[in-house]
C-alpha cells in the first residue's frame, strides 16, 4: 500500500515597525504542516516572538 503525505505550505507576512523611527523590517515565515497537522496558534506565537526577540536583540533572525 502506497501512502502519499499532503504537505500544505503558508505563509505569513510580517511587518515590524520600530516605535520611534523609521525602520521596517519584513520577514516571512514558512510553516511546513502535513493536512492533518496545521500549524496551531502556539507554534506560531513562539515564530513571532523568537523573531520579536531577534529584532529587539538586533541580531538576524537565523541566530538563537
Amino acid at each position: 500500500m502506497h501512502l502519499t503525505k499532503y504537505v500544505k505550505v503558508r505563509f505569513i507576512d510580517v511587518t515590524i515597525i520600530k516605535i520611534g523611527g523609521k525602520q521596517r523590517e519584513k520577514y516571512r515565515l514558512t510553516l511546513l504542516s502535513s493536512s492533518n497537522d496545521l500549524p496551531s496558534q502556539q507554534k506560531i506565537r513562539k515564530y513571532l516572538s523568537a523573531i520579536d526577540s531577534a529584532a529587539t536583540n538586533n541580531s538576524s533572525a537565523g541566530q538563537k
